[in-house]
């Protein structure tokens, strides 16, 4: 039997429940942050966890949602082995290496389209892990070099000035004027190009690239499509889809509750009209999509899939939409491709949906980019109150300019913080010398800030940091630097399995027995132990607000309330109200039981630190 899990629990799994593991099986959680080129760490963190774990929910936004992707479809792959096979490792995985690796494959991924292609020239040129001035320089270069409206100046300088000169005897020292002409006439010319290239962006989803690449199957949807269904086992044209992980089963179930699903994937996506994240699969929303407008965005094969699944046509403004499938039927690449809509520089997804904005009962437009706009590391994703087995994060944090660091294996790179004390630093601002980088620093950390403070808060909390690996990156490694070079890429590599090294050993070491033994409780155990801890402490808490709120006035407003009406927050019926009166009162008693105990037999007391909270969340965002 598995560590931590009571006879009791164990007895009580029916045949064909997918909410707990069988007998002998270990289940776990990963939650991968994003963070572009920095996804090279996931695959051998996932292979590591794989010798002790099978994959129960797997969650991520951003490039964290490329890796859950290829986690899902390799963990779907093993459940469809040989019985006795089942226990083997996965070893797929390691196949992206060989892609990754490859010169110039990060940066190809992101091919532009013919209508970007001069901006992305210039933004890719400035890309590279050296020093500001040289990355203006590449800049400009490529900007004056190798795009007509670089070339422009230059070309009407040399076709008029000189033989003007020339031809009228006019002395070269005159050059300098003719040199402050065309300096005008490039920067002129540079901002007729950036507001042509915006335009251009714009009218592409919003993006350098749609992730298709024209076609060229290099890119990086395409790329993702071969890969999924290479680690799935499926023929190109039968796409991954959610109801491939979800398994056999009521899909109405699975559909509303994630742990009647084998395999249950999720993934951030943030709509930018909204102003607000969303889970991927979708619950309840109805959306609906354009066909052309999508075939811009996925396989031939992807496409033809979606459509035979669709809903039924809706005309909207000369345009032929159509309802999404069912979740089940969705491929699991529209959910990743949604995700990992990198600002700028990957085309938004757009989707149709009915809101109160619309007029005439029209549908409106929304686009969907990013994830990690809105949440960057989801590590709440899979959270309970008690856990019944792991669920682990992988965070990613930059060390300060300047640092180096000879670790070969990855080792030195990788910690789990198991006391508030040893949080650190996440932007070092004055680590940068130079005033102007100072302040350049000082603004990304406002704008860390503004998108992931609960992100960042959420880690340190007792019940979540020592079950988060985190991964150390200079500042040449992951991000936007894709043009690494394969020692960098193999030190990703090797950190990422030391992550996966380092939570297996913490959680589940092979000699779990003789830990448990001499220790009396093993890694998993004291994660319990301290989970309970800090639930009741939270529920003491809850209790006694409850309490303070539960008095003679709201119990008579509950007494008169109307039943079986459909007012919002009204009783379906009068059992309902007894229920409910009944709990509410049970707490509240509680709550003065707790009050007669000394200080430090509540449960709150001592309880680890910092504190979390309980408070109401929408769901799309946990």
């Amino acid at each position: 039997m598995v560590p931590g899990m009571s006879d009791g629990a164990a007895r009580s799994r029916a045949p064909g429940d997918a909410s707990f593991p069988p007998d002998g099986e270990r289940w776990c959680d990963v939650v991968m942050k994003g963070g572009v080129t920095s996804g090279v760490v996931y695959p051998p963190t996932v292979m590591q966890l794989s010798r002790r774990y099978r994959f129960k929910n797997i969650g991520g936004a951003s490039a964290g949602a490329i890796a859950a992707g290829a986690t899902a479809a390799a963990e779907y792959a093993r459940r469809r082995r040989a019985p006795d096979e089942r226990a083997r490792p996965i070893e797929s995985l390691g196949a992206l290496w060989e892609d990754f690796r490859g010169e110039g494959f990060l940066a190809g991924l992101f091919r532009p389209e013919a209508a970007t292609r001069e901006l992305h020239r210039v933004l890719f040129a400035a890309l590279r892990p050296e020093r500001w001035w040289m990355r203006a320089l590449r800049a400009a270069g490529a900007f004056l070099f190798t795009t007509p409206w670089g070339l422009a100046p230059t070309a009407v300088l040399c076709a008029v000035y000189v033989p003007f000169t020339a031809a009228t005897g006019y002395e070269l020292d005159r050059a300098g004027a003719a040199a402050f002409l065309w300096a005008v006439a490039e920067l002129v010319s540079a901002l007729f190009f950036l507001l042509h290239a915006a335009r251009r962006v714009a009218e592409n989803g919003f993006g350098l690239s749609s992730g298709m690449g024209e076609g060229d199957r290099r890119a990086l949807t395409p790329w993702l499509h071969a890969r999924y269904q290479q680690l799935a086992g499926l023929d190109p044209a039968t796409p991954l889809t959610f109801g491939h992980l979800w398994g056999d089963g009521d899909r109405a179930a699975q559909e509303a509750a994630s742990g009647q699903r084998d395999i249950n994937l999720e993934v951030i996506v943030t709509s930018l009209n909204e102003l607000r994240p969303y889970r991927l699969p979708f619950v309840g929303e109805a959306f609906y999509y354009d066909p052309d407008e999508w075939a811009r965005l996925f396989p031939r094969e992807v496409m033809a899939w979606i459509d035979a699944r669709a809903g039924d046509e809706v005309p909207q403004r000369g345009r032929r939409l159509r309802r999404l499938p069912p979740m089940a039927d969705l491929p699991i690449l529209v959910a990743v491709r949604m995700s990992l809509s990198f600002p700028l520089l990957v085309s938004a997804v757009p989707l149709w949906a009915a809101t109160p904005t619309a007029r005439d009962g029209r549908l409106e437009r929304l686009w969907f980019s990013d994830g990690g706009i809105a949440c960057n590391f989801p590590i709440h994703l899979f959270d309970q109150l008690l856990p019944r087995w792991p669920t682990f994060g992988i965070n990613l944090v930059y060390d300060p300019p300047g640092t180096t660091l000879d670790d070969p294996d990855g080792a030195q790179s990788v910690s789990i913080e198991r006391d508030v004390s040893e949080h650190e630093v996440i932007n070092h601002v004055d680590t940068w010398r130079a005033p102007r980088s100072r302040l350049l620093a000082f603004v990304a950390a406002i704008l860390e800030t503004m998108q992931g403070w609960q992100d960042h808060a959420t880690t340190r909390l007792p019940g979540y940091r020592e079950r988060i690996a985190r991964v150390r990156l200079l500042p040449s490694e992951g991000g936007l630097n894709f043009h690494m070079t394969v020692a960098q890429l193999r030190a990703l590599w090797n950190k990422g399995a030391a992550a996966g090294r380092l939570l297996v050993e913490h959680f589940a070491p092979e000699d779990d027995a003789a830990v448990a033994a001499a220790a009396g409780l093993n890694g998993w155990e004291r994660h319990q132990l301290l989970r309970f801890r800090v639930g009741a402490a939270l529920l003491e808490r809850l209790v006694r607000r409850l309490d303070a709120g539960f008095d003679a006035r709201c119990q008579a407003v509950i007494a008169r309330a109307p039943t079986g009406a459909d007012g919002e927050g009204a009783f379906r019926s009068e059992a309902q109200r007894e229920a409910a009166l009944a709990l509410v009162a049970a707490m509240a008693e509680q709550a003065r039981r707790l009050d007669a105990l000394p200080d430090d037999a509540r449960p709150e007391h001592g309880a680890p630190s910092p504190r979390p909270e309980l408070r109401g969340s929408p769901r799309t965002h946990g």
